[in-house]
């Protein structure tokens, strides 16, 4: 009886560990699951869209500038800011439901997204075209449609952020219908622009604009999801100044490079590699922003 009991006892750890994984992975491995159809929307709906207007052979060369350029570049902060929020989850759950520690998590997750997201999402829009010149030399095409898709970075951050937090909040529904929506939102709009090629928002730009708008809806819908857990009182002002903070940081990182790159260089070594002045303004205008950013950072952790 005694080793029933035990192997009784022992089954129903093993169910409850079971069902709590199922919990937390089954709502992760959807979302997940439907962000790779969001990614395929393009795939299917660019060149078959584009087919009917310029041809098989130009919409295979445009989706290739989309996914083989622009796509990889509007990656590479999204991939960081994910490796970082994935030790978020744990301590948000470690929480227990506590306004204040959450509130801090809180902050940190989004000052630090914001930090990686804002200054990149800057340089793709200031320097699209140096920043495929220096990547791609021999195929420079497509500074448009890599202006466009940057400002999708800001909101794809915020959702993932956000998303991480419903999750280890116990709310792992609320990303799944958000970025489902999102989704819809994406394929409808796509649908509309892409065939609009001779309009500034139609071709890939219409695709880009599509999926900046979905996770526009994706990342309100996550929010009001945040706002609506009961008990917990999210400090509104805090993560203003989370986000505020890297964005003022990020346009006076610009302006150093700015400064840097057409007057300082152009003005007074006007012969120098213009790839090289451009390495350096940036790597002078970075430096300068991760000194102001950790400074920062540092402060602000000793005050909330």
């Amino acid at each position: 009886k005694e080793i029933l009991s035990s192997a009784d006892i022992e089954n129903t750890r093993i169910k409850v560990l079971l069902k709590e994984i199922a919990k937390v992975a089954i709502p992760i491995s959807l979302t997940a699951l439907i962000m790779s159809i969001s990614k395929n929307i393009d795939s299917t709906t660019i060149v078959k869209e584009l087919s009917n207007v310029v041809g098989y052979k130009e919409a295979k060369k445009q989706y290739g500038i989309l996914s083989g350029k622009v796509d990889p570049l509007i990656n590479l902060p999204l991939s960081f800011n994910m490796a970082i929020i994935t030790a978020l989850l744990p301590s948000i759950s470690a929480t227990n439901g506590n306004a204040d520690k959450i509130n801090k998590r809180i902050f940190q997750s989004y000052f630090i997204g914001m930090a990686i997201s804002f200054p990149i999402l800057f340089i793709y829009m200031c320097y699209p075209n140096e920043i495929l010149n220096l990547l791609f030399p021999n195929a420079t095409s497509g500074w448009k449609i890599l202006r466009v898709s940057a400002i999708s970075i800001i909101f794809i951050t915020l959702e993932q952020i956000n998303n991480t937090i419903l999750e280890g909040l116990e709310k792992p529904f609320v990303p799944i219908i958000s970025i489902l929506i999102g989704v819809i939102v994406k394929a409808i709009l796509n649908r509309i622009l892409v065939p609009q090629v001779n309009t500034p928002y139609g071709g890939t730009i219409g695709a880009c604009i599509s999926t900046v708008m979905c996770h526009i809806v994706a990342t309100l819908i996550s929010i009001k999801g945040l706002k609506s857990i009961k008990n917990i009182k999210l400090n509104a002002r805090s993560n203003i100044k989370a986000i505020a903070i890297p964005l003022i940081l990020s346009i006076a990182m610009i302006a150093i490079t700015k400064v840097i790159n057409n007057v300082f260089f152009r003005e007074f070594f006007g012969t120098i590699n213009y790839k090289v002045g451009f390495i350096i303004s940036l790597v002078i205008g970075m430096n300068v922003y991760l000194i102001l950013t950790f400074k920062i950072l540092s402060k602000k952790n000793k005050t909330i």
